[in-house]
Order: structure tokens, then C-alpha cells, then sequence
């Protein structure tokens, strides 16, 4: 019995006749056609088109910055946001998806995100919505520029990069 039924189920396979593949293979009989097995099974099934995505920021109640910011003046960010700035020292109109917290400290978030027009990955460091942690990410952007630029510009050091920077 596979969910209370009658006590029979019957079981399809979208595998062609012939092939040879999925014959005998409950395994495989039981997986090929799924969501119409639960269906079969409990006609009021129904798959979610909406799937939650996972809140990243803790505490993840809206507080400040019109409802953008916590309680902690950090970005609220889920599995999926995209962070799109109106302008960036690049220039290239970029967007970053967000697909996980590296890590967090005193002066904000590190995302991994991935750049959608070139789908390379990346990380994301997102500051604080705070004066003085704002002036110190300035001090940052221009201490990784520095060594990036006169003191590794070849990479062979294995700094970390910085490819770009925005205000969002």
C-alpha cells in the first residue's frame, strides 16, 4: 500500500518500449512519473509553484532603512535577491544574484553571488547602513585598489581581487 488507497497503485514508466532501460527497476518506476503518482494517490495534491527562499540575514525582521535594513543596520537578504546598483566604479551594468552567506562580522555581510550577465561567481561584501562603517569600506576599496594595482597586479600573490565596487 503506497499512501491508504485501495491498496493498489499502478506504476508507469516514461521510458520507451524496447529500450531496455527502467524494466524490472522499481526504483526507476517509481521516480519517472512522481508528481502523477502522488496525484494517483491523493488526487488533492499539488505542487507549489512559489518556493520559499531562505532568509540569509539574521535577525531577519525589517527595522530600518524603510524595511531594507534590520535592527543591526545589515541588509535583509534572501536565497535569490539580486542586487542591482544604478552605478558602479566599472561602469558595466551588472546584477548580483544572491545564493549564500559566507559569513558576517562587525561591519557587515559577505555574500556568494554570481554575476547574471556572465554567470562568474563571486563574492559580495555588503556594509553596514552606517556612517562610520560606510568612511572605513572607503578606506577598504582604496587599500584592495592599491594592492591590487601596484603591489600584484599580476595575481601571482593570490590577493583578493576587487573587481568592482557600488553603493546600493
Amino acid at each position: 500500500d503506497l499512501g491508504g488507497g485501495s491498496g493498489a497503485a499502478e506504476i508507469y514508466s516514461v521510458v520507451p518500449a524496447g529500450s531496455g532501460r527502467g524494466v524490472n527497476r522499481p526504483l526507476c518506476l517509481l521516480t519517472t512519473e512522481l508528481l502523477q503518482t502522488y496525484q494517483r494517490l491523493n488526487p488533492d495534491f499539488r505542487i507549489l509553484n512559489v518556493v520559499p527562499r531562505r532568509m540569509l540575514t539574521q535577525p531577519a525582521e525589517p527595522e530600518l532603512n524603510n524595511g531594507a535594513d534590520n535592527s543591526e543596520a545589515n541588509l535583509i537578504c534572501r536565497v535569490h535577491d539580486v542586487l542591482t546598483p544604478e552605478k558602479s566604479k566599472s561602469g558595466l551594468p551588472r546584477s548580483y544574484a544572491v545564493l549564500d552567506l559566507l559569513g558576517q562580522g562587525t561591519f557587515g555581510q559577505v555574500f556568494r553571488c554570481q554575476i547574471e550577465e556572465t554567470k562568474e561567481m563571486v563574492a559580495v561584501k555588503v556594509i553596514k547602513n552606517k556612517p562610520a562603517y560606510t568612511n572605513q569600506a572607503w578606506v577598504e576599496v582604496r587599500i584592495a585598489s592599491l594592492l591590487n594595482r601596484k603591489h600584484d597586479p599580476q595575481n601571482q600573490g593570490h590577493l583578493v581581487r576587487l573587481h568592482d565596487f557600488f553603493e546600493y
